[in-house]
């Protein structure tokens, strides 16, 4: 089980990686910083949106029970339901910035694929890409 020993508001000092969508928290931006212990002490670093969003899907979606361990990325929770389309547009409404940046993930990584495909002399397909050639 996660002990939490410390949560706050903090100011950025330098760039830093959202937990929950992977993107930079830019120098200057205020966000959320946990402290936790579980086998070791650990530090996470939020956008103050995409924790929002982050504990708005739990609580309204899942059990906080399932969540005994800490709780996950907010990026992979949406990618691995396979329902990525249909977490955007239940959080788009309240939630937008951290949907843009969500989407902003997905379309990158796909570039990223479809590269490593053509450098493999792999011709990636349409259909498998849809963010980016549909």
């Amino acid at each position: 089980m996660v002990e939490e020993i410390s949560r706050e508001e903090r100011k950025a000092a330098k760039p830093h990686q959202c937990f929950h969508c992977y993107r930079t928290i830019a120098k200057g931006e205020v966000h959320d910083v946990f402290t936790g212990r579980d086998d070791t002490i650990y530090t996470i670093r939020s956008h103050l949106d995409c924790q929002a969003a982050a504990i708005a899907r739990i609580t309204e979606l899942m059990e906080w029970s399932d969540y005994w361990d800490g709780v996950p990325p907010l990026y992979d929770e949406m990618t691995d339901s396979g329902e990525f389309e249909n977490e955007c547009a239940y959080l788009r409404g309240r939630f937008p910035h951290v949907v843009t940046r969500m989407e902003l993930n997905e379309q990158l990584g796909q570039i990223r694929h479809a590269a490593r495909l053509v450098a493999a002399g792999i011709e990636p397909h349409g259909e498998d890409f849809p963010n980016i050639y549909g």
